[in-house]
């Protein structure tokens, strides 16, 4: 079981409250995970827009959003409060 995974698993029915309360995580923990998830999904977002491009270009099979895990983590994203 990969990570996103346990923490699916760990949260799965929690609101977002209950789920910062499963993992204990302080104000600034939750404020450093949002971001650190955020910035996961601008640079899955990034990288999952130039493969798409060399793939156009190489008139290969373009990757989907699954291909870069970017529903995971905007489910993470919402499961734990965040606006997406």
């Amino acid at each position: 079981m990969d990570c996103e995974e346990q923490i699916e698993s760990s949260v799965s029915g929690l609101s977002a409250q209950e789920a910062w309360q499963e993992f204990r995580l302080s104000s600034l923990e939750q404020s450093l995970v949002q971001e650190a998830l955020l910035l996961l999904v601008d640079a899955r977002t990034r990288a999952m827009e130039l493969t798409a491009e060399m793939c156009q270009k190489r008139r290969l099979a373009v990757p989907g959003v699954h291909d870069f895990h970017l529903p995971a983590v905007l489910h993470l994203l919402r499961r734990f409060g965040a606006s997406v």
